[in-house]
């Protein structure tokens, strides 16, 4: 059970100095954290060791403290997830272009938020566990797995001349709502 003390000592872990907004959720200590039981020793020796391998910025966001970084970080994720779509689904990358929804910011906030408050949670640190495990060309092809699980509302909305959805609307909780890694 989680009391006021363990939260207290592991908001070091999970609330990070950020220089534009003074202090931010590290979204990715937050998935962790409950995987290793909240145990704030073994959450923070996973954190120190995932921190010296190559490419760890992608599935942990706020370990890019340089701002040049972050931006190429996320350049090459949005990139690769359009390779995937364009080979796989290249209708849905029409439709995201006729909503006026580029894929850059649909993308943006899934890897700034590791996934928490747009799938259920349980999935969201199942995401984190496999791309620690298995690489993070894994959510690369997660993020195609949402957007192909949602195929059918964008291309719908691509059909209505007047649509301009924002990626707030069109990929928001409430359309993930069905979506889920584990089926019951």
């Amino acid at each position: 059970n989680l009391n006021i003390d363990v939260l207290e000592e592991s908001s070091r872990l999970l609330v990070r100095k950020d220089v534009e907004f003074g202090c931010s959720v590290d979204w990715f200590a937050v998935c962790v954290f409950p995987i290793f039981q909240c145990s704030i020793t073994a959450t923070e020796a996973m954190l120190v060791a995932l921190a010296d391998q190559h490419g760890a910025c992608f599935i942990w966001p706020s370990l890019c403290t340089d701002t040049q970084r972050k931006i190429d970080t996320r350049k090459c994720y949005v990139a690769l997830i359009y390779h995937v779509m364009k080979t796989e689904s290249p209708e849905i990358l029409v439709a995201l272009e006729m909503c006026g929804c580029p894929l850059s910011c649909v993308v943006d906030l899934w890897l700034e938020q590791c996934f928490v408050g747009q799938i259920p949670f349980g999935d969201a640190m199942l995401v984190q566990c496999i791309s620690i495990t298995m690489g993070v060309d894994y959510l690369v092809y997660f993020s195609v797995a949402i957007i192909s699980h949602i195929q059918d509302s964008i291309v719908m909305s691509s059909a209505e001349p007047s649509s301009n959805l924002s990626p707030n609307t069109l990929f928001s909780p409430l359309n993930l709502k069905n979506f889920s890694l584990v089926k019951s």
